[in-house]
């Protein structure tokens, strides 16, 4: 076991993965272990503090010791974090795939790819010497297949939905009448989304957006349909709300979509986007039957059901055992030089673009 473990957070948005920090944390010391957030912005009167303090209640500390015995963890979007410590384990948890700038899933402009392409060498350089958690099989991919870090480098880490939303969710799609509603996200592949509602501006088309938790929860309890054609950057949280709400899902083919894994759904609820009617064709079929259609979905509600002992397995597999020696990456002289040298590099690889521009 670790001694201490640290795990790092911005605070400026409350989001399924700031939430998820918390979450981990929050399993880590249910189960014994000696964990802390450290948050990277000010955390009195944020989103995170006005949000997740009270749901979760952890401690933060604001200095970290870097030492041999402890781990730090951050996200793929920090991992410029890692390069301040010397002695300390590092690891990276992949939430995402696509909103690291380093992969190039979404379009960005030239400066901005300029600037991750540099500071994605630099990050590649040091994968082999760091620990790479991942919460979905896109990203486990991802790690595996485009950054070619070994297995033995690699550990799931998932996410789950808290029992207080799936209990609320569950009890009240039994009471609600359903709408023919479809739901969308409206930050999420609204460019296609916008081509369906133009075939078929008389079907009810809702944008979750403006609403608090309780709202969405509500909205999605009395509709049918959720669609989401947007790039599934992870093992996204709307889609599993919907569902545990009695949504429907249907999606694209982006991201973690385009696996079985991360959104097991029948092949005939994800689609390209070539033929929009075709999906068209699919939502009424759904409207008009769903009692039968939504049936499709036991197997992915089970999942998502089972998705928090997963989760404390995961966590128990790794941090209650002695991974200290497994995970020990063998520090050289080189390695430290390397890192002092391209550390102020990659600090400015990760605000230049913006200071560039004032």
């Amino acid at each position: 076991m670790y001694n201490k473990i640290y795990v790092f957070s911005p605070t400026s948005q409350a989001t399924g993965g700031t939430e998820l920090l918390q979450q981990l944390t929050a399993k880590l010391r249910v189960l014994g272990q000696n964990a802390f957030m450290v948050y990277t912005t000010s955390y009195d009167g944020s989103p995170v503090q006005k949000v997740f303090g009270p749901r979760y209640k952890n401690p933060y500390v604001t200095e970290i010791e870097d030492a041999k015995d402890n781990i730090m963890i951050v996200s793929e979007a920090a991992m410029y974090l890692l390069l301040n410590y010397k002695y300390i384990h590092k690891s990276v948890w992949w939430l995402s795939v696509d909103f690291y700038g380093g992969s190039f899933k979404l379009p960005t402009d030239r400066l901005h790819k300029i600037f991750y392409k540099i500071s994605d060498k630099i990050y590649s350089s040091f994968d082999k010497k760091w620990i790479h958690f991942v919460q979905s099989e896109y990203a486990y991919n991802y790690c595996l297949n485009e950054r070619n870090i070994p297995v033995s480098q690699i550990f799931r880490l998932s996410d789950y939905l808290s029992k207080d939303f799936i209990q609320n969710g569950r009890e009240k799609d039994k009471e609600t009448k359903k709408e023919d509603n479809i739901l969308y996200n409206p930050k999420k592949g609204i460019e296609f989304t916008k081509k369906l509602i133009a075939i078929a501006p008389s079907l009810n088309w809702i944008p979750i957006q403006n609403m608090t938790a309780k709202e969405v929860s509500e909205l999605m309890n009395k509709s049918k349909v959720y669609i989401d054609f947007g790039n599934h950057p992870g093992k996204d949280r709307i889609p599993r709300e919907a569902a545990i709400c009695g949504c429907c899902v249907i999606t694209g083919l982006r991201g973690s979509a385009n696996n079985d894994i991360d959104i097991p759904i029948p092949s005939a609820y994800k689609f390209s986007e070539k033929d929009p009617k075709e999906i068209i064709n699919m939502i009424e079929l759904i409207l008009d039957d769903y009692s039968n259609k939504r049936s499709d979905y036991e197997k992915y509600i089970e999942k998502i059901l089972k998705e928090e002992i997963v989760f404390e397995n995961e966590v128990i597999d790794f941090f209650t055992k002695d991974r200290r020696k497994e995970t020990k990456i063998k520090q050289c002289f080189s390695t430290e030089i390397k890192r002092k040298i391209l550390k102020p590099i990659i600090y400015s690889m990760k605000f230049g673009p913006t200071l560039f521009r004032k």
